[in-house]
């Protein structure tokens, strides 16, 4: 059996939320200057990056200006470390670093979840623990995204706070993080899906009702009028005279208390008032309501995260969530009917010409009628299912299982997916080579598309130009030095690398294809033709990522590039490629079996389908030969 189409949305949904993560989690633009400052000294900061212009601490007495951009816990800024990390920033660190290896985590089991078939023993319990893994990620980027966006932005951290904005890597951390919600593995048909989005709004509409007091409001050009505005449980009142003295009140109800407040002196005694037989009605039906859809979003949680069809109980469980709902949405609707015949009469609020039905109860009837057409949605998916079990029943003897993707695709996959992590690692990172610490270099590290220096001066610029932090190669600060920064040999350095990325990441999107077995048909037919795309592609990869690193390696001691080359040394990012490089190559061998065994079996089936071809010419031979005429 294959994976569901629910399944399938949830794979693309972790890798969309991987991707984004990774993004946000490396880049520095959480938030940073609107640009409408001439000279700032803040510029921008990411989870691990902060940029600065002439930045100066004035709560310390030395002159110590900071210029460009560095890692938050590098030494230089070891003054200022009470600035830049305050505690809402260490634990925006904290949270969304295990929503990265939570995700991380997720993304392995979630490859695991696309090559095991749905007859294994673990298969139930992996999809237990991506969902828990995943959602887990969601918690802990939930809460670094709100402690940012509720602090980051702050007039007590960053410099110039009203011209600074939350930016585009926080927005991804965002998006990333509600992506990793998407693991919801199961198989649900239209009506489902639709009555669970219809039932999550009339719920919000329902609480919203049952706690706000807006069910009748007072007009507020009235200037004089005695109601402000009333709901199920609290009252407001800008002046009302108590009801039992209406011939020379004493006391003056003013502002908004709940009904039942015991502190209030005298607020017990128009109780009676307050709260006639028809308004108790309301807030009874309103209260079951209430309580049923509560303990519909706890069934209807249960429904979307924890079961599938495969349960024993699963048409059960959506059909009491449908009855839950019905009853709630009957008794909702009571409620608001009540509360629309008798709520706005003569006789009970003062000032009844003045008086109308607020928001309030407007989402009340919203709420219940959301109910109800929720409780029929989620009626029809449980007749729905009913019908695909018995379908199943029947069709179960006739269904014959495909093959799943070969132990070789897998193995050779998984090694392209870590290959294509390291190699995306080594493509964004700034540290193929690097000056030793202790050399106290002008040049600090560099990598395909960025260079770091602490003031360097070039000596052929013809003015005295201070090169500060790090900067894109290809930016305007670094315009005039662009053709040393970027001999022959690095551009073509660049062109390999990125050739190898853009045909790792084809292979993997072709991998991942074989996985799922979608589309099911084409798979099927062209597996051993995908297989072998899949292996020429790593085999490029690795040709060209080795063609980089060995043209790298051997250019970047020149000394008509970078200055005193015996200061540098390669770093991590330049391993990162070497390794990617290696394992690449292996992914590609075992691709190569999987595509040679494809190939030869397709092959003898066509032999056998062949062979068993009746041959027209046999039937109009001979019967035999004698030497007879």
């Amino acid at each position: 059996m294959g994976k569901t189409r629910t399944g399938k949305a949830a794979v693309v949904c972790t890798a969309v939320a991987f991707v984004l993560v990774v993004i946000a989690f490396t880049t520095p633009n959480w938030l940073e200057t609107d640009g409408k400052l001439d000279n700032p000294q803040f510029v921008k900061i990411g989870l691990w990056q902060v940029c600065f212009q002439g930045f100066q601490d004035p709560r310390h007495l030395y002159d110590t200006r900071f210029y460009g951009c560095w890692w938050v816990f590098e030494e230089e800024y070891y003054i200022i470390h009470d600035i830049l990390l305050p505690d809402f920033f260490v634990a925006t660190q904290f949270f969304f670093t295990l929503c990265f290896t939570l995700l991380l985590i997720g993304s392995f089991l979630t490859i695991l979840y696309t090559c095991c078939s749905r007859q294994h023993d673990k298969y139930q319990l992996l999809l237990w623990a991506i969902g828990g893994n995943l959602t887990l990620a969601g918690i802990c980027g939930v809460i670094s995204v709100i402690i940012f966006g509720a602090r980051g932005d702050g007039r007590d951290w960053m410099p110039n706070w009203e011209h600074n904005d939350i930016s585009w890597s926080f927005a991804l951390a965002v998006v990333g993080r509600s992506s990793t919600q998407s693991g919801d593995m199961k198989k649900r048909s239209l009506s489902g899906n639709v009555g669970v989005g219809v039932f999550l709004v009339g719920f919000i509409c329902v609480c919203v009702a049952f706690g706000t007091p807006s069910w009748l409001v007072s007009d507020p050009r009235i200037v004089g009028a005695q109601l402000d505005r009333l709901g199920l449980w609290r009252h407001c009142f800008r002046s009302l005279p108590n009801p039992q003295e209406s011939d020379a009140p004493r006391r003056f109800f003013v502002g908004c208390r709940w009904v039942y407040d015991p502190f209030t002196a005298g607020y017990s005694e128009i109780r009676g008032f307050l709260l006639p037989p028809f308004m108790i009605a309301t807030q009874v039906f309103f209260t079951i309501c209430f309580l049923l859809g509560l303990v519909s979003f706890f069934l209807i949680l249960l429904f979307t995260l924890c079961c599938d069809p495969e349960r024993k109980r699963y048409i059960e469980l959506i059909t009491a969530i449908g009855y839950l709902l019905l009853g709630s949405g009957i008794s909702g609707g009571i409620a608001v009917i009540v509360f629309a015949c008798f709520g706005n009469t003569n006789g009970w609020m003062p000032g009844h010409a003045n008086n109308y039905l607020g928001w309030s109860f407007a989402l009340a009837v919203i709420g219940s009628v959301l109910m109800l057409i929720a409780s029929g949605l989620l009626l029809v998916e449980a007749n729905v299912q009913r019908k695909k079990r018995d379908y199943l029943k029947e069709s179960q003897m006739h269904k014959q299982d495909y093959h799943r993707a070969s132990n070789a695709v897998v193995f050779g996959g998984g090694l392209s997916f870590v290959a294509l992590f390291l190699l995306m690692m080594a493509f964004i990172s700034p540290y193929w080579i690097e000056s030793y610490q202790e050399t106290f270099s002008s040049f600090k590290h560099m990598g395909l598309w960025e260079y770091c220096f602490e003031q360097f001066r070039y000596p052929y610029y013809q003015f005295d130009k201070q090169f500060d932090g790090c900067h894109h190669i290809f930016s305007q600060e670094y315009y005039v030095i662009r053709e040393w920064l970027l001999p022959v040999w690095l551009m073509v350095v660049q062109t390999f690398v990125t050739l190898a990325l853009m045909l790792s990441i084809f292979a993997f999107i072709v991998i991942a294809l074989i996985w799922t077995r979608w589309p099911l048909r084409f798979v099927l037919h062209y597996e051993w033709i995908l297989s072998s795309f899949v292996f020429v592609c790593d085999a490029a990869a690795g040709v060209l990522l080795f063609l980089a690193v060995s043209i790298f390696g051997g250019q970047c001691w020149r000394r008509d590039w970078l200055m005193y080359p015996n200061f540098n040394h390669l770093s991590w990012s330049y391993g990162l490629a070497v390794i990617s490089f290696m394992i690449h190559t292996f992914a590609a061998f075992f691709l190569y079996l999987d595509a040679r065994t494809g190939y030869r079996l397709r092959k003898e089936s066509r032999n056998l389908v062949m062979q068993m071809q009746p041959n027209p010419q046999s039937q109009h031979a001979p019967s035999s030969r004698s030497g007879y005429v």
